[in-house]
């Protein structure tokens, strides 16, 4: 069965009358916490309060929501990455720490419900979904650069992975051989994660376990043909 197919089987049922588009619930998020920020800058307590409660009126709407306009799977994985970077332009700094951890863990909320929300395609192989994959991995390593943005990468790093195993579960073994696919998947990771420096390590090395991982996954798949 296709995502799209159990999109359809999921959302068989009319939704309820109430229900919301994830986006527009993260909209209302959004504009609350700034407004608990602006009414109690200096009230810990009060702004803790009105931050628990927009969280709370999210929490309640987002199990239930319905995206309005379904998109490809990897579309959706684009957006979550769009919505994370919304993070460090709103709330960057330790007085709105929690604001930021609210956000995040909202935004993967939500792109948990808009992912059930998939256009029909083509399914790949395991090979191609590797490959596509692996380019998501580094539009999401060169989305978050700063050394104050390693939250929201790892953040979009878990989206594409949650991606990654929702497709190889349908996948269709390649038709290549898998131990040269794999071996070759893992030396271009070695070849554009290098972990030679410190500094190295500490930009590529979680992404460079995330994709050989992924390749692994993808070639015990592969080989159960």
């Amino acid at each position: 069965m296709t995502l799209a197919a159990l999109a359809l089987v999921l959302f068989a049922q009319d939704p309820p009358k109430d229900a919301k588009d994830p986006d527009d619930l993260l909209d209302t998020l959004k504009t609350a916490l700034d407004s608990a920020i602006k009414k109690a800058p200096k009230d810990p307590e009060t702004r803790a309060k009105l931050t628990d409660a927009s969280k709370a009126i999210f929490n309640n709407g987002i199990s239930s929501s319905v995206p309005k306009n379904p998109r490809t799977i990897w579309d959706w994985q684009t957006h979550f990455v769009e919505l994370l970077a919304q993070a460090d332009k709103k709330w960057s700094g330790t007085e709105v720490k929690k604001e930021r951890e609210i956000w995040i863990a909202s935004c993967k909320s939500a792109f948990s419900r808009m992912i059930l929300a998939v256009k029909d395609q083509p399914v790949p192989d395991t090979e191609d979904l590797y490959t596509t994959f692996h380019t998501y991995i580094g539009k999401a390593k060169g989305s978050f650069t700063d050394e104050t943005s390693m939250d929201l990468r790892t953040a979009a790093f878990g989206g594409a992975k949650v991606v990654f195993g929702k497709l190889l579960a349908t996948a269709p073994p390649s038709t290549r051989d898998a131990q040269r696919v794999y071996e070759g998947q893992l030396a271009r990771v070695d070849k554009e994660y290098p972990q030679q420096t410190e500094k190295d390590k500490k930009w590529n090395k979680e992404p460079a376990e995330v994709l050989k991982a992924a390749a692994k996954s993808a070639f015990d798949k592969a080989i159960k043909k």
